[in-house]
């Protein structure tokens, strides 16, 4: 090599920036700076290179950054019961600690990956090897969202469908409720989203549905027994166990969601717990690729566990005295009534749930 050209690589080296390392290296060890290697859980049919904007960002700000899939079932992944799913991520975690040396780690969730990593904290006692969560759009409660986070959501509370479709019927199952839905959805002209019959009868939506999974794993359901749908609010009538014990929490959902809102996304207020509208027009498909999201997780895992990283957005059923959440939008709970907390919002369901129990019993 000649003197010209090697003064002419050497200076480009100099005037570059230092390469960021690797997700999954295993010469990646825990550091003072960052004790704690952070664990990449994807959401359902995904993949954890989905969340590479995340790991670019982590790993430019020097974290040791680790990830694999789960759930693997009939060809897709996330999409086996939450509970085998949580224990593939236990395993998982302990060859991190093993890897690294590290005593904890953080766990960054996206969908149903904050549902996977809260099996693990509250259903197999992973609270003592999990630091902080971060959750973009996660899977916390098992409500399905319709509307803009914080201003006016709609939620339908899944597991009391099965509840009260098992009261005339008590042998259907979770899936049968599903594709029963759908069947008369679809023949009132509807369409679900990507919600196609291959995920409606995986053993996930079973859970997703299964009021006995979300009891044990919480203690309570967070919607007295009889209310599926809640109109123009958010968050939970009910408190429940959502919370590992010393773990701490940042909640993430975007205000262009219309998936998951701040009912299934967000935790009841503690300490230790953020929930945050992120200002931006992400979906649920490009949420984890929302910069302003990506600033908040970093803030999250540099700050100490237990402060306060932000005041969080959206209403957690616990509405400020002026009408509006800390982040200036419209508390719902200040204006609006809880419909679906009421007999008339009862009454409303009660056909539906009826014929989907009926349907099946029609079908044997």
């Amino acid at each position: 090599m000649s003197r010209l050209v090697f003064q002419t690589v050497l200076a480009v080296l100099v005037a570059s920036p230092a390469i960021a390392g690797t997700v999954n290296d295993p010469a990646c060890h825990a550091s003072s700076a960052h004790p704690y290697p952070v664990v990449l859980v994807h959401g359902r049919s995904g993949h954890y290179t989905d969340m590479h904007s995340i790991s670019d960002a982590l790993l430019g700000a020097g974290f040791c950054v680790f990830g694999r899939d789960y759930g693997l079932y009939a060809g897709q992944t996330g999409l086996d019961h939450l509970t085998v799913s949580g224990g593939q991520l236990r395993d998982y975690i302990e060859e991190v600690l093993a890897t690294t040396g590290a005593t904890k780690v953080d766990a960054i969730g996206y969908s149903e990956g904050t549902g996977v990593i809260q099996d693990f904290i509250l259903g197999k006692h992973g609270a003592e090897a999990v630091h902080r969560v971060v959750s973009f759009d996660g899977l916390q409660h098992p409500y399905a969202h319709a509307g803009a986070a914080g201003v006016a959501d709609s939620d339908l509370f899944l597991p009391n469908l099965l509840v009260s479709a098992r009261k005339v019927d008590p042998t259907i199952t979770a899936q049968q409720v599903i594709t029963n839905a759908i069947d008369l959805y679809a023949g009132a002209g509807g369409q679900i989203g990507d919600l196609d019959r291959g995920v409606a009868e995986s053993p996930f939506a079973s859970d997703l549905f299964d009021p006995v999974y979300w009891t044990g794993l919480q203690g309570s359901l967070s919607e007295p027994d009889g209310v599926y749908l809640r109109v123009a609010t958010n968050g939970h009538s009910l408190p429940t166990h959502d919370r590992g014990t010393g773990v701490c929490y940042t909640n993430l959902v975007s205000l262009g969601d219309t998936l998951v809102g701040p009912s299934a996304g967000f935790e009841d207020p503690a300490s230790g717990v953020d929930n945050i509208v992120l200002q931006s027009s992400a979906d649920h498909g490009t949420v984890i690729d929302d910069a302003g999201g990506i600033a908040k997780m970093l803030d999250a895992l540099n700050a100490d566990c237990g402060a306060t990283v932000t005041t969080g957005g959206g209403d957690a059923g616990t509405g400020d005295d002026d009408g509006s959440d800390d982040n200036g939008l419209p508390d719902a709970g200040g204006l609006f009534q809880h419909a679906g907390c009421n007999a008339a919002g009862r009454a409303a369901w009660a056909p539906i749930v009826l014929a989907l129990a009926l349907v099946r019993r029609r079908r044997r």
